[in-house]
């Protein structure tokens, strides 16, 4: 028998020869096995978000209510003095329409819940007093009857635990793993990897189920759809106006790509959206070369203004970067909007951010109005 053979093997007839090799390949094999399915399931659940089959979806499973949040986690919804499922813990299972909830994952669910009258369910958020533009929720933070819980990249976990609450919306994984600890329910309310348009109308039915307001999720997808067909078509026949969506920060600029909610909305409008080629589910870096021959055919820009930008105007933009003044929309007769703090909070009144954004489109159709809530001009 050769120097070289498995010493083992010298012990061993046939069948100790294939036991030892098995023993000897096995780590390789597992090894390759983990990294096949770690490989497959992300895949597979890649595709899913993508499909938006997995997430922010409400179902039915052997008579048992189920959310599934933007992990797929799936969360039991039990009406009050109703049985515990088997199979899910206390930690697992909302009691619904829920009394007490901490929104602990953006002003995008405040405005949300408050659009589904729930706003008297909420007893913390992220967002403080004085900043927290809600007329609901100001008056409950008035009232005493709401809490700051902390920034939502570093809730108080013990605040929220002592405000006993019903349910807490998380903006990770971390924060739902943290809160389910204490046996409190949590759902993960922010996806990164799908902010289109489905999703956010999926998300608005997934928040509904928790209070009980279906109904009111439906008629605001309904409103939705046909205050976007009425305003396309009110504008059909008209020149299409190219639109860009960003962030322009010293030396880096970011856009939405085409595939998020804004994009989708100024092509539902009938415009033609110049970021189309930009990938990803937010705000995505692109080089300067690319936003500037995109913006040199733009017609409006929206921005997301940073410091100073709302006050100061086009110049202030152009003073913070440079290197974008030669788009369009920043010329002398080019048209520029940012948002406004409300528009954060607001995706509850679509209808009336769409129906702004087509007037931006398309001011010729409106030359008396021009007071808008959600957008500014940058002159």
């Amino acid at each position: 028998m050769a120097e070289t053979e498995h010493p083992e093997l010298r012990k061993a007839g046939k069948r100790g020869r294939l036991v030892v090799a098995l023993f000897t390949i096995l780590p390789v094999l597992l090894t390759a096995l983990a990294a096949f399915i770690v490989y497959t399931t992300s895949e597979k659940t890649h595709k899913s978000f993508e499909a938006g089959k997995t997430f922010y979806a409400v179902e039915v499973r052997g008579g048992v209510k189920i959310a599934l949040d933007a992990a797929g986690r799936p969360l039991t919804l039990v009406t009050e003095g109703g049985l515990q499922p088997e199979g899910f813990p206390p930690s697992r299972t909302a009691r619904v329409p829920v009394r007490r909830a901490v929104v602990g994952s953006g002003d995008f669910d405040i405005g949300i819940m408050e659009s589904l009258g729930m706003a008297d369910s909420v007893v913390g958020v992220c967002v403080k007093k004085g900043e927290l533009l809600s007329p609901e929720l100001s008056k409950r933070y008035e009232e005493g009857l709401l809490a700051y819980v902390g920034d939502s990249t570093a809730l108080n976990y013990e605040l929220i635990q002592s405000l006993e609450p019903d349910l807490v919306l998380c903006p990770n994984l971390r924060c739902a793993e943290i809160v389910e600890e204490t046996g409190i329910p949590s759902s993960i309310a922010y996806s990164p990897l799908d902010n289109s348009l489905k999703a956010r109308m999926r998300f608005v039915e997934y928040l509904a189920a928790f209070g009980g307001k279906e109904s009111l999720a439906g008629s605001f997808i309904d409103r939705s759809e046909s205050a976007m067909e009425r305003l396309r078509e009110k504008g059909a026949g008209l020149p299409r106006v190219k639109v860009m969506w960003a962030v322009i920060f010293e030396k880096r600029v970011f856009a939405e790509p085409g595939e998020n909610w804004v994009g989708e909305i100024v092509r539902g409008l009938g415009a033609d959206y110049v970021f189309a080629d930009v990938k990803g589910a937010s705000t995505e870096e692109v080089s300067l070369e690319h936003f500037v021959e995109k913006g040199r055919s733009a017609d409006v820009l929206i921005l997301y203004p940073t410091a100073g930008q709302l006050e100061g105007g086009k110049e202030t933009v152009i003073r913070k970067n440079p290197a974008v003044s030669p788009i369009k929309p920043l010329g002398p007769d080019g048209r520029t909007y940012a948002t406004l703090p409300l528009f954060y909070e607001s995706f509850g009144n679509l209808t009336e951010i769409m129906e702004e954004l087509f007037m931006i489109l398309h001011p010729e159709l409106y030359p008396e109005q021009r007071n808008f809530k959600y957008f500014q001009e940058l002159h």
